[in-house]
């Protein structure tokens, strides 16, 4: 029996044992991870560069916020780390190479640190200690990788580095393209401006989404994603740099993606789309937009904004929701037989468009009408 506790007591006492070592471990992995990461994300904002995430670990979300215009995410497994920037307007070559060095320049400084704290320390925080001097040099090998990781797809900070040595820098013509494109031709009344280090950011919040969100995805957004985005939004409109057109594409932006998923929150949506219109007060988007939240808020100056006559900068996706809206106001009012026109407007428009789409606004005056007709 006695030889039965002995056992019992020696495989309990090396099950701690191992327990503690792989607590170890992981601790010492994550804390590689996070350094790492720390050093690409200093790096970037040192060199100007806005940081889009900031991803330590794989698996389970431990952990995650939005700091400024960045999340941060922590998983459980200490499987790879990543740090994504915005895609920026002007590729410069030495920012580039300043931000893949700086992942193991951390790695470095964390050693230096380490071996600091173990001078004078006893032998059994020195043994804890190693184990993170252990992980910090494992975080130098990211430089002398080349090839991309079987398990992640990454390309590694060495492969990164030469590929930029041998890139050239200079603009990236399509992303301005896109700027042009997406932000400045919808709203020419917000007068001449030129492009900020912030108008790849304010490009990234309204055609693609929250920092979470890749420029090249192709998967739908999932339902916490118009939270990540609204905060990205949010979060630029406290930034003065931002330029007038890119401060009424987001307003904009905000304010007809709470409408389209049929957003409660109409004491907000009526201060963006005031702003919005104080801004722009002769645009038709914007018009659009103000008309609409009037209309949800069963304002009677909503027809003032929405017939306002639509010239050639108004967007298909503007006119539709015109249409819809109005319908809201002419319901407001008692003429159900205008509404329906508007309606089936507003359902032609997305028809053009190519896109099968139910407003919650239109099912909700179809239900209203047929409990009425009832």
């Amino acid at each position: 029996m006695d030889a039965i506790f002995a056992a019992l007591q020696w495989l309990a006492t090396a099950g701690l044992l191992a327990c503690g070592v792989a607590l170890l471990v992981w601790a010492s992995l994550h804390a590689m991870l996070a350094a790492h990461e720390a050093g690409h994300a200093a790096a970037a904002w040192l060199t100007g560069y806005p940081v889009r995430l900031v991803e330590v670990g794989s698996g389970y979300v431990l952990f995650q916020a939005v700091v400024g215009l960045t999340l941060i995410r922590w998983r459980l497994l200490p499987g790879r780390g990543a740090t994504f920037l915005y895609r920026p307007f002007l590729l410069r070559r030495r920012a580039r190479i300043a931000f893949l060095i700086g992942g193991c320049a951390a790695n470095v400084l964390a050693i230096v640190g380490l071996f600091v704290a173990m001078d004078g320390a006893s032998e059994q925080v020195r043994g804890y200690l190693l184990f993170f001097v252990v992980g910090q040099f494992l975080g130098l090998f990211e430089l002398l990788s080349v090839r991309p990781s079987r398990l992640t797809g990454l390309t590694p900070d060495g492969g990164a580095l030469l590929a930029a040595f041998r890139a050239r820098p200079g603009w990236d013509r399509a992303l301005i393209r896109d700027y042009f494109a997406g932000i400045r031709r919808g709203y020419r009344g917000a007068g001449p401006e030129r492009a900020t280090r912030l108008s790849a950011v304010a490009l990234h919040a309204v055609h693609v989404g929250g920092p979470d969100r890749d420029p090249d995805a192709t998967e739908p957004q999932e339902p916490g994603d118009r939270y990540l985005s609204r905060g990205l939004h949010a979060a630029l409109l406290r930034r003065r740099a931002l330029t007038p057109a890119e401060r009424a594409t987001l307003l904009d932006s905000l304010v007809t993606g709470d409408l389209l998923v049929g957003s409660g929150d109409l004491a907000n949506l009526d201060q963006w789309s005031a702003e919005l219109v104080a801004l722009l007060p002769e645009n038709p988007n914007a018009n659009a937009s103000r008309g609409a939240v009037l209309a949800m808020l069963g304002r009677p100056e909503a027809r003032r904004h929405l017939e306002m006559e639509f010239g050639p900068e108004a967007t298909p996706f503007a006119c539709s929701l015109r249409h819809a809206f109005l319908a809201r106001a002419l319901l407001n009012e008692g003429n159900v037989g205008a509404a329906r026109e508007e309606i089936e407007r507003s359902k032609g428009r997305w028809a053009e468009m190519g896109i099968r789409l139910t407003l919650p606004v239109i099912a909700a005056m179809e239900e209203e009408m047929a409990e009425e007709g009832a």
